[in-house]
C-alpha cells in the first residue's frame, strides 16, 4: 500500500474540449472542493491520454452500489472494507477508476482468479479515506490498513519508503515493471487523508505524475 507522516485514498474530473484553431486547451476542471476526498483522488488531468473515468467511480456509498451489479464478492469484501475504516474513524471515502474501456472497468472490479486487466489494458486507479484529523490518520496508516506493508514481500516488485518515494514520510511505492501487466502501487498518508494509488499497464513517468499530482492535493 514504513515511515512516520500518513495518507488516505479516491478522485474524478471534467473532459474538456481543444479549440479548433491550433491553440492549447485549458487543464481539466478539477472535481470536488478542497480537502475532501474527491478533490485528492485522481482526476482527468492525471492520468495519461485515452483513459476515461469508469462509471461506478465516487463517493464510496455510490460506489459500492455501482460494482453490485458486477461483483457480489467484490461488493462483500470491499463493504466490510469499509465498515472497518469506519469503525477506525474514517469520514469519507471516494473511488475513482480510469481504464480505456468500459469492458475494462468492469473486469478490474469482476476479473476472476486474480485477472484484474486483459488483453493490454491500462487501468489507474485511487481510493482515498479521509479522517477528521491527522492523528487519526496517522494511526489507520500505522495500522497497515491498506495492507501497505505486504508491498515489501512481494517478488519482484522494487519497493521505496519513506522519504525516498517523494511523496510524505508515511508512504510506500512498489514497481514491478518485467510483470505482465506492468504493476505500479503507491500508498501515503499526508494530513488527514490515506491513498491507495495503483496502475496497471501503465510507464513509470506516467505513474509517477500521477500520484504526484494526488499527493499534491492533499498537502
Amino acid at each position: 500500500m514504513i515511515a512516520t507522516r500518513k495518507p488516505v485514498v479516491f478522485a474524478v474530473a471534467v473532459a474538456i474540449v481543444g479549440c479548433s484553431n491550433g491553440t492549447t486547451p485549458p487543464p481539466a476542471a478539477l472535481i470536488g472542493a478542497p480537502s475532501t476526498a474527491e478533490y485528492a483522488a485522481l482526476q482527468a488531468g492525471d492520468v495519461p491520454k485515452g483513459l476515461v473515468r469508469c462509471a461506478y467511480s465516487g463517493p464510496m456509498t455510490s460506489y459500492l452500489e455501482g460494482i453490485k451489479r458486477l461483483s457480489e464478492k467484490a461488493y462483500g469484501n470491499i463493504s466490510a472494507t469499509w465498515a472497518a475504516l469506519q469503525a477506525a474513524g474514517a469520514a469519507e471515502g471516494y473511488v475513482a477508476v480510469y481504464s480505456g474501456t468500459a469492458g475494462a472497468c468492469d473486469v478490474w472490479v469482476a476479473g476472476e482468479d486474480g485477472i484484474h486487466v486483459r488483453g493490454g489494458s491500462r487501468v489507474v486507479s485511487t481510493v482515498v479515506v479521509k479522517f477528521p484529523e491527522t492523528a487519526t490518520a496517522e494511526a489507520a496508516y500505522a495500522a497497515d490498513i491498506f495492507k501497505q506493508s505486504a508491498l515489501q514481500d512481494k517478488p519482484g516488485l522494487q519497493v521505496l519508503v519513506g522519504s525516498a518515494t517523494g511523496l510524505s514520510s508515511n508512504s510506500i511505492v512498489g514497481a514491478n515493471e518485467a510483470a505482465n501487466p506492468a504493476v505500479h502501487q503507491a500508498v501515503w498518508q499526508n494530513g488527514p487523508f490515506n491513498v491507495f494509488l495503483t496502475g496497471r499497464n501503465l510507464t513509470r513517468p506516467e505513474f509517477t505524475s500521477a500520484s504526484s499530482l494526488a499527493f499534491s492535493r492533499t498537502q
